[in-house]
């Protein structure tokens, strides 16, 4: 993410969008994904100058945490830290469509394959134990889908619980905030 911030910046955009998370990954020269890339013909270079004659708010970007001096964009404080108002009102619009449930935070299980460490969520690989490890409440990185709060397993109700469509999580405050106008119940 540093790396995508960083490229939206020397390209002057106001935004981190998947243009710039692509070039943060190549930058990450050591990592899986940027040898995949590079394999398929990805240059970072390259990508570069294309990226910088795009106009800027191509299709699917939004608007990120407020990072250089705009005075005149708007902000919203969720949980003590400044977000673009823009930004907070596209990411909460998107997850209107969605149900959602409240529930406490229980990290899910993961498998990891034991000769190159990748995981999956997939819990039947684990039963080919001689090559696949399950590793139970492996998955701690679970955040907001809007502010990227960090759940975690606890009884404090800000950390360990939110609301959830079975797949994504959203914290207590920004499911109130922006998905519903309604007060939520207690916590369980």
């Amino acid at each position: 993410m540093a790396y995508a911030a960083e490229e939206a910046e020397r390209l002057s955009h106001r935004h981190i969008g998947s243009e710039h998370l692509l070039l943060g990954l190549l930058r990450e020269n050591q990592s899986y994904a940027a040898h995949i890339l590079s394999e398929s013909g990805a240059d970072l270079s390259n990508l570069r100058l294309a990226i910088a004659k795009l106009p800027e708010q191509t299709s699917g970007t939004t608007y990120y945490r407020k990072l250089g001096d705009e005075p005149q964009e708007a902000l919203i404080k969720i949980h003590d830290e400044e977000w673009s108002a823009g930004y907070v009102q596209a990411a909460a619009k998107g997850w209107l469509r969605f149900f959602w449930n409240k529930q406490k935070f229980k990290a899910p299980d993961i498998v990891i394959h034991r000769a190159d460490d990748r995981i999956s969520f997939d819990s039947k690989l684990a039963q080919n134990s001689a090559d696949f490890e399950l590793n139970a409440g492996g998955w701690k990185e679970e955040t907001c889908r809007i502010c990227y709060w960090q759940f975690e397993e606890s009884d404090d109700p800000q950390r360990g619980a939110g609301y959830t469509n079975g797949r994504d999580w959203l914290c207590l405050e920004c499911y109130e905030r922006f998905v519903t106008s309604e007060p939520a119940p207690k916590p369980e």
